[in-house]
């Protein structure tokens, strides 16, 4: 899978703009505690914006876990349910 990050500009100004294809996504980057979190504000399919159900979502969120950089995602699809999950962790070789 192949996407393509930008700066928001316009109507998703302060965000970041992910493209999969015809799928455009504006998200958030937040601050969760010790956690930062990336939520997603708009939804477009082509030029036509959609309503929240109307595209998979998820939740993505990026952790500190004993000194290692940890990532945990989720993807759920409308009326199906998770679709893909994943945790991990990076950690400094020496």
């Amino acid at each position: 899978m192949r996407s393509s990050l930008r700066p928001g500009t316009g109507r998703t100004l302060g965000l970041i703009e992910e493209s999969f294809g015809p799928i455009h996504v504006a998200i958030a980057i937040l601050r969760d505690g010790e956690d930062i979190r990336f939520v997603t504000r708009r939804r477009r399919l082509g030029p036509l914006s959609l309503p929240r159900w109307a595209l998979p979502g998820g939740t993505a969120r990026e952790f500190d876990d004993a000194a290692r950089f940890g990532i945990d995602i989720e993807i759920r699809v409308p009326l199906v349910g998770p679709v893909v999950a994943y945790r991990g962790w990076l950690a400094q070789v020496s």
